[in-house]
């Protein structure tokens, strides 16, 4: 209630259930159940999950009355998750990007590959195109059937990404910029919170001491 009150929303758009280490002695499917709840009394017009991994998705979809109608999880040219998205394709569950220009969070370790957006052949691309590198990855996210939520709280960089909706690429240029050559996952805090995520996807999560 208190979260629907700040947002100033008669109702929620979405309500995610992420795989949060806080709640790891609460059963998700419980979680879920009560979510599929909130559906009957209007408060909310969609339920989601976040950061799930294959096992743990396929688990919600066997027990479940709702499926998830959307999940949000870390996407970006390399870490591009192509069976994950195609599963999720599959099982009509949309996917939404975060993360979306890889690593340009401070946080996020890099062990000797460029930033995603300082990527020569993005950078090209970009270039070529006319448009910012920023925009080049919105728009590549979206040429894949996501939709993408970049992060910004800057009022030139929200308008930025926002034009990257109008950037239209050619199947040899969304190919380019599949190709890369990286594999990185970035959001993984699994070791600090003794959660072993991702554990059955690409680039899984790495595996904390106690598992």
């Amino acid at each position: 209630k208190l979260s629907k009150k700040n947002l100033y929303l008669p109702k929620k758009n979405l309500y995610l259930r992420d795989n949060d280490y806080v709640l790891v002695d609460i059963d998700y499917i419980d979680t879920w159940k009560a979510m599929e709840k909130l559906l009957d009394t209007g408060k909310v017009r969609a339920i989601g999950i976040s950061n799930f991994c294959h096992s743990e998705t396929q688990r919600l979809l066997d027990s479940c009355t709702v499926k998830p109608q959307v999940h949000q999880m870390e996407m970006h040219p390399y870490l591009m998750q192509d069976e994950f998205l195609g599963f999720h394709n599959f099982n009509e569950i949309h996917v939404t990007a975060y993360s979306a220009f890889g690593n340009q969070n401070q946080l996020y370790e890099l062990t000797g590959e460029p930033r995603t957006l300082e990527h020569p052949t993005v950078v090209e691309i970009s270039t070529r195109l006319g448009c910012s590198p920023a925009q080049l990855l919105v728009a590549w996210a979206l040429h894949r059937g996501t939709s993408v939520i970049p992060k910004s709280v800057t009022p030139r960089r929200i308008d930025e990404n926002l034009r990257g909706v109008s950037v239209k690429l050619s199947n040899e240029d969304y190919a380019a910029i599949s190709n890369l050559g990286f594999l990185r996952r970035y959001a993984d805090f699994g070791p600090f919170v003794g959660y072993w995520y991702y554990k059955d996807l690409e680039c899984p999560g790495k595996k904390p001491q106690d598992h």
